[in-house]
């Protein structure tokens, strides 16, 4: 008989990559306009307007052709595929809700042990690792098409289940 894992998955928003390209293509077109400038500081604010909107240009097209799945919930645990390189087991998990942070929907997990630095993205590792070290987990949600209902149920069910 197989077993059936049940799964939650959560996608790239591709209107908000579609809004990001969009800003981040006004952004190079000012760039490219400010290098025409007989003035040197206008000019420094072309290339930083570049340097800003291109790679922003390049991480929106990436993001939008990109049909993964980037946050996934399964009866093991729960993988961000920009953040965790290996799934979060439930009964590591002690605490999760879903909470807003500089105006960005974060889903913050609090750990039971120590967290292993080395089951995260090397750039994660270094830019959370104050609260990483506080055994916290902060998954930015904001980029994603989220049912909060689903999700949350999701988290309460499966917390219990480790729990009772």
């Amino acid at each position: 008989m197989d077993y059936m894992e049940n799964k939650l998955e959560f996608h790239t928003s591709k209107k908000k990559m579609i809004k990001l390209i969009f800003i981040s293509s006004i952004i190079t077109f000012i760039g490219i306009n400010c290098l025409n400038s007989n003035n040197w500081a206008i000019e420094l604010i072309g290339y930083l307007n570049l340097f800003i909107g291109i790679p922003s240009i390049i991480i929106g097209l990436y993001n939008f052709t990109d049909n993964r799945p980037q946050l996934i919930l399964t009866d093991l645990g729960i993988k961000h595929r920009k953040i965790t390189k290996n799934i979060i087991p439930w009964n590591r998990i002690s605490k999760a809700e879903i909470t807003q942070e500089k105006n960005q929907s974060v889903l913050i997990l609090e750990q039971k042990e120590k967290i292993n630095l080395t089951d995260f993205h090397y750039i994660f590792q270094k830019t959370a690792k104050t609260d990483l070290n506080k055994n916290i987990i902060k998954l930015n949600i904001e980029q994603l098409i989220i049912d909060y209902s689903k999700l949350n149920h999701y988290l309460i069910l499966k917390l219990k289940k480790n729990v009772g």
